[in-house]
């Protein structure tokens, strides 16, 4: 998928979407050139942005360092999407949105804490 300064989704595992946000490294120095490519994958909300009923979007954030956000959502499936829409028995659709955070898995560059595989290697002795 190529990154691209705008969110534009594609089709990915069943129901879900994904695509890659072209951003800077650093937001408090875009000037400075170095940019990522944010994966991001998304669960459609039932109905499309302009039906009434549509509700908006919630981002999920696993909160834990070097995890995969968007793993974390292709394993739970529809289920925080089930139980953000049926909250207090109301059908309120949300789209379900969650992200790879920088250098983690599908965002890039990713992080390196070695120059090499040799040196990764010598280090777990």
């Amino acid at each position: 998928i190529i990154p691209s300064k705008k969110l534009v989704f594609t089709s990915f595992f069943g129901s879900f979407q994904c695509a890659r946000f072209d951003l800077a490294l650093n937001w408090n120095a875009t000037e400075s050139g170095q940019r990522i490519a944010l994966a991001v994958t998304k669960l459609p909300a039932s109905v499309p942005v302009t039906d009434k009923n549509y509700s908006g979007a919630i981002i999920l954030n696993t909160g834990r360092p070097g995890e995969s956000g968007i793993s974390e959502m292709l394993t739970a499936g529809a289920g925080p999407q089930t139980i953000a829409s049926s909250h207090n028995g109301d059908d309120k659709p949300f789209d379900i949105i969650s992200f790879d955070l920088r250098g983690i898995t599908n965002t890039t560059p990713r992080l390196k804490c070695f120059p090499d595989a040799f040196a990764q290697q010598a280090w777990l002795l």
